[in-house]
């Protein structure tokens, strides 16, 4: 499904507390540490992370979002990390899109 990916590992911003341990029954696994899915009929795709964001909307969330405005800084600091690392969100979109159309 993503030839890009590196190891089987798609790179994208990942904001979850929570992981899979089993998928779904009916899903398949398409990455390493279940981060995306796709059902046995191919009409569903899943993900655990943001292929749409880009840094400057990551860093907003992570500034903004009530979700993180309790965490200690050093918490923060570990995703702020995160969020400086190259991600692949661009390269998904265009597999999502190309998807669709098959």
């Amino acid at each position: 499904m993503f030839p890009f990916a590196t190891e089987g590992k798609i790179h994208m911003h990942e904001y979850h507390r929570r992981e899979i341990k089993v998928p779904a029954k009916g899903f398949v696994p398409l990455a390493e540490g279940y981060q995306s899915f796709m059902n046995e009929a191919k009409t569903i795709l899943t993900f655990q992370g943001h292929p749409e964001m880009n840094q400057g909307l990551a860093e907003t969330n992570l500034r903004d979002a009530p979700s993180y405005m309790g965490v200690d800084d050093a918490k923060r600091e570990v995703v702020a990390k995160t969020i400086e690392q190259s991600h692949d969100g661009v390269l998904i979109w265009k597999r999502i899109l190309e998807w669709v159309k098959e």
